[in-house]
């Protein structure tokens, strides 16, 4: 078998069935579906039940309790067969002719990972690729120096890996349920083991905008999350360092740790009051990238120009300034439009 598309699903039912007919409609058939319905409560049980009936396809079909996003995810992973897994959420959809590109990019290159591009058009016109070079090869060094960089590299579903890379049978079980920082966690996983990744020039993913997602929805326990992210990203920063024998894979990564730290600052703390706004800063502010920060100055020119103020007013423990800052300026954005 050359692939296993493994779909996660929980309370999808609106998009599902496009999804799945995304599917059922590839042009290559070397192929199996394995559908995770993670507790959902709306109709999709019934959408993957009649899938799993009338597709003709070779599907799996899993029905658990509501594990997350993590969980269903990986659950799907530990049954499929196929040489390659292919990620696709259900509320999100394959080009046509997805998997037979994958295939001949995986016979001309034989990499470990095949990564490609996404839109957020259901008609696949507008690229949101990746900051890999089109149609290039990657070694582990490479791929390792860009992953600690750029976290655009993490979405999963944007790869189709190899079994050996993807390790279906870990299960993150120390992780539990995540709300951010999934794929973040698995990416670091495959490209710790890949040794080598292509580029590929193509948009085959079409990443569905849903207000309802989990990736949507920022909360005081997305910075729990995200502090157990980064100190699992930070441990494969420290080991490539050493593997490689060169230093910079460690401050890469506190520089990307820093920025997704303000990134929250800057989507969270407007919406909240300033004794948990003061509360939750305090926290950040006692993170290893923070005070990596404290301790080394020279990453200042590398953050943008928001992350620079955000970062010096946290090191200095500016809390209420932080908030008054953020307040105001959310209000602007709304008066202005």
């Amino acid at each position: 078998m050359r692939f296993s598309i493994v779909i996660p699903i929980y309370n999808v039912e609106e998009f599902l069935p496009s999804c799945l007919a995304s599917v059922r409609s590839q042009s290559f058939s070397d192929f199996e579906v394995v559908l995770v319905n993670d507790g959902s409560t709306d109709g999709c049980a019934q959408i993957c039940q009649q899938f799993y009936n009338t597709s003709g396809l070779q599907v799996t079909l899993i029905d658990q309790d509501n594990k997350g996003l993590l969980a269903a995810r990986r659950a799907g992973f530990s049954v499929s067969v196929g040489d390659y897994l292919i990620s696709l959420d259900g509320d999100d959809a394959l080009r046509y002719d997805a998997l037979e590109c994958i295939d001949k990019a995986i016979s001309s290159s034989s990499a470990d990972v095949i990564v490609y591009g996404y839109s957020r058009s259901s008609q696949f016109d507008k690229d949101y690729s990746i900051p890999l070079r089109a149609g290039a090869m990657y070694g582990s060094f490479e791929m390792q120096r860009l992953f600690c960089s750029d976290n655009l590299l993490n979405a999963i579903w944007t790869k189709a890996v190899s079994r050996k890379c993807m390790h279906p049978e870990c299960q993150f079980e120390e992780f539990g349920r995540l709300n951010m920082g999934e794929d973040a966690i698995q990416s670091a996983l495959i490209f710790d083991q890949a040794t080598s990744v292509y580029s590929l020039s193509k948009i085959l993913y079409y990443y569905r905008p849903n207000n309802n997602s989990i990736s949507s929805k920022v909360s005081d326990s997305y910075f729990v999350d995200m502090d157990r992210v980064h100190a699992y990203l930070l441990r494969y920063a420290k080991k490539w360092d050493e593997e490689q024998g060169r230093p910079g894979f460690v401050e890469a990564m506190h520089l990307r740790c820093l920025e997704e730290l303000c990134h929250f600052v800057l989507h969270y703390i407007p919406c909240t009051e300033i004794g948990q706004a003061c509360d939750v800063l305090q926290r950040v502010s006692n993170s290893a990238s923070i005070e990596f920060f404290r301790e080394n100055k020279s990453i200042f020119p590398g953050l943008r120009t928001h992350s620079k103020i955000l970062a010096s007013l946290l090191v200095h423990s500016r809390f209420k300034t932080i908030w008054v800052l953020l307040k105001a300026t959310n209000f602007l954005w709304l008066v202005t439009g």
